[in-house]
């Protein structure tokens, strides 16, 4: 994708991509006052990452971490807690993830999905919970199963009492804001994306 983010285009039934990668960032470690969330997600929060903090305007200090990493991945869940133990703190973990794993059909992207929910739950019970949906995708057969999936993590929202954040309405109702290469988006993409995010973390929080 020219920033070291890659996207499996094509079908691939493995369970690790032919590239696979992390990236990660706290913001202000020493901060332990400000509320402060954690997005995990995909390529698509690597464009939010870069834009929210200074959209937030310390109000609120978004930490992140994004990964090429299908829910069945064995070693997520390890990665995500040893990454999180570094973080002073969190109120909030936005969890995202639906452009990755093509090899899993939707029923066992759901059970996966309902695993990581459960261990997001237990690990980090002082944290509020909140499901993103995903973003659209140009491919056709890609996109309606992006919406299978939203509808799967919706069902699963509602089962665990969880609200859930809609990026996939904002990234279909707002013109053309999707880059050339069909996954990603533009900059007026990834703006709008923080303000829906920011607002609903500050509804959150209280």
């Amino acid at each position: 994708m020219g920033n070291g983010m890659t996207y499996e285009a094509q079908n691939n039934m493995a369970v690790l991509e032919t590239f696979e990668w992390d990236r990660t960032w706290i913001h202000k470690t020493g901060d332990t006052q400000t509320p402060r969330v954690l997005y995990v997600g995909d390529s698509i929060s690597v464009g939010i990452c870069g834009l929210i903090n200074g959209k937030a305007n310390g109000e609120i200090n978004f930490d992140f971490f994004s990964t090429s990493k299908s829910l069945d991945n064995p070693v997520f869940q390890q990665s995500l807690q040893l990454f999180a133990s570094q973080e002073p703190k969190r109120d909030v973990i936005a969890f995202n993830n639906g452009l990755h794993g093509w090899h899993l059909t939707e029923e066992e992207y759901k059970a996966h999905y309902e695993k990581m929910l459960c261990f997001l739950m237990e690990q980090y019970p002082e944290s509020v919970i909140l499901p993103v949906l995903s973003t659209t995708v140009k491919n056709q057969e890609r996109n309606n199963r992006v919406v299978a999936r939203n509808e799967k993590v919706m069902e699963l929202a509602e089962k665990y009492n969880l609200q859930t954040l809609d990026l996939f309405t904002v990234s279909t109702s707002n013109g053309d804001i999707q880059s050339d290469d069909g996954v990603h988006f533009k900059a007026d993409g990834y703006y709008l994306f923080c303000d829906v995010i920011i607002e609903k973390c500050r509804e959150m929080l209280g």
